[in-house]
Order: C-alpha cells, then structure tokens, then sequence
C-alpha cells in the first residue's frame, strides 16, 4: 500500500485559550473496491452538542501524537 492511500483519523478540540488542537486517535486505508477501512486506536469524546467528528489527513509518518491544528493546515 502506498502512502497516498493511507490516512491518519483526527479529532479536534478548542483548548481554554482558544487554540484548536488536533489528537491523533487512529488511521483509515483503503480497502477492496471503493472501501476505506478506520482503525480506532482511541475513541473520540463528544463535543457540547453531543457529535463525534473524525477528520481524515493524509499520512504524515512525522506528526505529533497530539498537536496544534496547524500542523495539517498550514
């Protein structure tokens, strides 16, 4: 599997100060056919609303296990 078909599972959340912060709880690839597999290595907490949003980045071998957002969006 090549890394373009690989990607890391985020969550994120808004610290006291107001810093959106991603953690890292899992990866996706891509399975047979059209399929894309998650494997949860944690489960997400849900937000004041009671939703759970997992956000799929594309692989990066160098991300930091929990971070600030901008490590993906820059």
């Amino acid at each position: 599997m090549n890394e373009a078909e690989k990607w890391d599972a985020l969550t994120y959340r808004t610290d006291r100060r107001g810093k959106t912060r991603h953690t890292n709880i899992g990866f996706a690839k891509r399975g047979k056919g059209d399929v894309i597999n998650i494997k949860f290595e944690s489960l997400p907490i849900p937000n004041e609303n009671g939703e759970v949003w997992v956000t799929l980045v594309p692989y990066n071998p160098d991300y930091a296990e929990e971070g600030n957002a901008e490590t993906y969006y820059r």
